[in-house]
């Protein structure tokens, strides 16, 4: 076998992983393992569709490597098209099906060499942005930047039956508004949403988030987008100096809060207050 060229992560990335239950991140050279001669259907475009009753239905997009980035709008380009919410795999989801994704159980490409695929876990910290993948060599957890490139899985779990309404149990109902945006973006769609509904949308503040994280809303708890892995989602908090470009994301899987450009692109949540 290969030796592995090894790194040290980042400690926010390592906690980030050992919460949602996954084995140890490590760094490798992004390489992309070539799939079995036929293994794949002629055609740039050729995907596998597989739907396995627990983990849900996965489509393999075997025939392109491709950047993290481009891998994300491809799910997001899926889900418009089918009007269904797919999206990229969390690291746990996918390591924990990848015996049964990869054998005989798996009829539609359980047979193909299924290479490095990417997961929807990224971290913006440091120089550059860094997503994690899974090996399905060793089924174990790497690390890479986001513009090496992989093999793309998506996956849709219909958990909520389409719904993107989750209630705290306390006062607040949060809506996820499924596509990452810039702030501006963000805010605006709140504002939409609170003026379409006759509701009071808004952005949430970091303390709602972090409440809203003790309270399960990226875990089973959360029946309607749960599983979806929402990273970093931004806040109503700007940054205090004047003419600050900069605002508060919170990951919802680490608690970390992050300091970002409002021009970056986040996960959105809208919320409002129950007894208002």
């Amino acid at each position: 076998m290969k030796r592995l060229n090894r790194h040290v992560l980042s400690v926010g990335l390592l906690f980030g992983m050992s919460l949602c239950g996954c084995a140890t991140v490590k760094d490798k050279p992004g390489s992309v393992a070539k799939s079995r001669p036929g293994a794949v259907a002629k055609g740039s475009n050729s995907l596998a569709l597989w739907k396995d009753g627990r983990s849900g239905t996965w489509k393999y997009y075997g025939s392109k490597a491709m950047t993290w980035d481009a891998a994300e709008k491809t799910c997001a380009n899926l889900a418009l098209k089918t009007k269904r919410r797919w999206r990229l795999p969390a690291p746990k989801e996918i390591r924990k099906t990848s015996s049964v994704i990869a054998s005989s159980k798996n009829l539609s490409f359980g047979w193909m060499q299924l290479g490095n695929v990417w997961t929807a876990q990224w971290d913006a910290g440091g120089a550059f942005p860094r997503s994690v993948y899974l090996d399905f060599n060793d089924r174990r957890l790497y690390s890479t930047r986001t513009d090496a490139t992989m093999h793309v899985m998506c996956v849709r779990t219909d958990d909520g039956k389409g719904s993107v309404v989750w209630r705290d149990g306390l006062d607040l109902e949060y809506r996820y508004m499924v596509k990452r945006m810039n702030w501006i973006d963000a805010n605006n769609a709140c504002k939409k949403l609170a003026n379409t509904r006759k509701q009071p949308w808004r952005m949430p503040t970091t303390e709602e988030l972090q409440v809203a994280i003790r309270r399960g809303i990226q875990t089973e708890k959360n029946r309607a987008y749960g599983r979806d892995f929402l990273n970093y989602t931004w806040s109503n908090v700007i940054e205090s100096k004047i003419n600050s470009s900069k605002v508060y994301a919170v990951n919802l899987h680490d608690k970390r809060e992050l300091l970002e450009t409002a021009s970056s692109k986040m996960s959105v949540l809208c919320v409002r207050s129950l007894s208002h």
